[in-house]
């Protein structure tokens, strides 16, 4: 009888645990489940705030379509010429002022028109019989077709392309003004430059063309 009663609470004692390992198991499980719903819900709430503080890049500006520009030009070449034949000595260089602008008619191809007046005079010379010197005022106007080179993530855009012009140009001598004629030509002209984005609507334009020289021109973009 002794033998058996350490037998009878052994066997007790075991059937005690197995009872009570699934309710054990059961309170893990459901403390497992609840803290991985935390998790989820944490991680839920803190991605949209990581998407809305995503930077963007600032830096960069919508590229204008069109832009309208008061422009100044330096550098075209004039000469007076009598008999059809070119007066040596008579050669001026002009400053010419005016309106320039872009029309955007395709994905990188533009329309460029112009127009300037300028006037300049050369130095003392003797033409006709009169000394003195020949003074010119040149009406300059064309339009142009451009390829538009957009680079990616910058306010530059170069371009290049070429156009139709017509020019008129009067002159005269002083200290006698005496008008010695007007001559009107019409012809082709290269133009290379570039347009700069300073804001979102001011744009700066540097730019080269055979028939009137160098040019700079301040403008609004819309």
């Amino acid at each position: 009888m002794k033998l058996f009663l350490p037998a009878i609470a052994l066997l007790t004692t075991v059937a005690a645990i197995v009872t009570a390992t699934p309710a054990v198991a059961g309170e893990l499980q459901a403390r497992n489940i609840k803290v991985n719903s935390n998790t989820t819900s944490s991680q839920s709430t803190v991605k949209p705030a990581l998407v809305a503080q995503t930077p963007t890049n600032s830096l960069e500006k919508p590229k204008k379509k069109y832009y309208i520009a008061p422009s100044i030009s330096f550098g075209q070449q004039i000469e007076a010429s009598f008999g059809g034949q070119t007066i040596p000595g008579t050669g001026a260089t002009i400053t010419a002022y005016g309106v320039t602008g872009k029309i955007e008619v395709a994905d990188n191809i533009s329309v460029r028109p112009f127009f300037t007046f300028g006037s300049g005079s050369s130095a003392a010379v003797s033409v006709a019989g009169l000394t003195g010197n020949v003074n010119y005022s040149s009406t300059t106007y064309g339009v142009s077709g451009t390829y538009d080179y957009k680079i990616p993530n910058s306010d530059f855009t170069p371009y290049g392309g070429a156009g139709f012009y017509g020019n008129s140009v009067n002159t005269s001598v002083t200290p006698n003004i005496i008008g010695v004629g007007t001559n009107s030509q019409f012809g082709l002209y290269l133009e290379a430059g570039v347009d700069y984005q300073v804001s979102d609507s001011i744009i700066l334009n540097a730019n080269y063309k055979s028939v009137n020289g160098l040019g700079i021109a301040v403008g609004y973009g819309f």
